[in-house]
């Protein structure tokens, strides 16, 4: 039974929210682990569960997921769980979401105001994502309140460059998990509307006598230039924001080197593996997801390892080491596979 309930929250990727509310937090407190911090990373969890729990049981209710082959496995279409099980599931983890951020953020207005920002996007994305190309936007503002929130709430400076740099590159981030990686995930789904395929103009050839998942998809130029573009701006604001919170944006010391280098190790199979996503050829999607899940994981090793100077080494080895063997650790539970899951 917690089998399906992780499933249904999709927990296998939490890091992706979680880490950010600890890094928005570390960030206003200078790298010190304190209660507060603590409380805010079971923050961007419980966000994680909730929303993601909240789109599974939305896109199951509004037909989108009961006609999805690819999904007949999920807990709600396979009987695991009744709809009225997973509402009361999803609703009490928002219950407890709102209690602990409001608790956490109490008499901060500005925090409290940005809180409200990211639960009215989150929710018009789940409620409206499946008819909008546009769906990126929504989502991309919710997903990188949960890095200003937990900054805001603890007393971080929102005119600092650092702080504004790391806010860009959560954003573009999320808009390139979205926007490109979800939309070629989906992209076989016609009952959906999908940016890459309704506006970039990527395609998929259907191949006779063929399985589904062996059509062959045609990226447009349109499609990989933005898709590319925007990855690699992204990596690229990785490095600025460690040169910057460094003090040494100009100067290249052994240390800005060193760091340089391991980035540069992170940013190229990041850049290849992006590469290899939007190329034309037999669509593949498990392969495709398997590409999907690296780009994400050094994407956010990336952001990690860029405020060392400000949360310290031995924060930014934890939090790569936890996130990665949780990520491991949950696809293997949720759907017995090591990276990419069966979604």
């Amino acid at each position: 039974m917690v089998r399906t309930y992780l499933q249904l929250t999709r927990a296998h990727t939490a890091p992706l929210e979680t880490v950010p509310a600890i890094l928005g937090a570390l960030l206003a407190t200078g790298g010190q682990i304190t209660f507060a911090v603590v409380g805010w990373a079971i923050f961007g969890l419980l966000y994680h569960l909730a929303g993601y729990g909240m789109n599974s049981v939305v896109d199951w209710q509004k037909g989108y997921d009961k006609l999805d082959r690819k999904k007949s496995h999920h807990p709600l279409n396979r009987g695991a769980l009744t709809l009225n099980r997973a509402y009361l599931f999803v609703g009490g983890l928002f219950v407890l979401l709102l209690a602990l951020g409001v608790g956490l953020a109490w008499g901060e207005y500005l925090a409290l105001a940005i809180m409200a920002l990211g639960a009215i996007m989150g929710v018009t994305y789940n409620l409206a994502g499946k008819i909008t190309t546009l769906k990126f936007i929504p989502i991309s503002i919710a997903h990188t309140t949960v890095f200003i929130i937990p900054y805001v709430a603890l007393g971080g400076d929102i005119f600092r460059y650092d702080f504004r740099l790391v806010t860009l590159y959560i954003f573009l981030w999320v808009v390139f998990q979205i926007s490109v990686s979800g939309e070629i995930k989906d992209v076989q789904q016609r009952d959906e509307s999908n940016f890459l395929r309704d506006t970039l103009g990527i395609r998929m050839e259907k191949r006779l006598n063929h399985l589904p998942d062996e059509d062959y998809i045609f990226f447009s130029s349109r499609a990989v230039n933005y898709s590319l573009a925007l990855k690699f701006s992204t990596l690229m604001i990785g490095a600025i924001i460690y040169l910057f919170i460094s003090g040494d944006i100009i100067r290249f010391t052994e240390e800005n080197i060193l760091w340089l280098a391991v980035w540069g190790l992170m940013m190229i199979p990041t850049a290849a593996f992006t590469v290899m996503l939007v190329r034309s050829g037999i669509y593949y999607r498990s392969w495709r997801i398997n590409m999907m899940a690296r780009i994400e994981l050094l994407t956010m090793f990336i952001l990690i390892a860029s405020l060392t100077p400000a949360i310290g080494l031995g924060a930014v080895v934890t939090l790569i080491v936890v996130s990665l063997v949780w990520v491991l650790a949950l696809n293997r539970i949720e759907w017995g596979t090591w990276l990419a899951p069966d979604v």
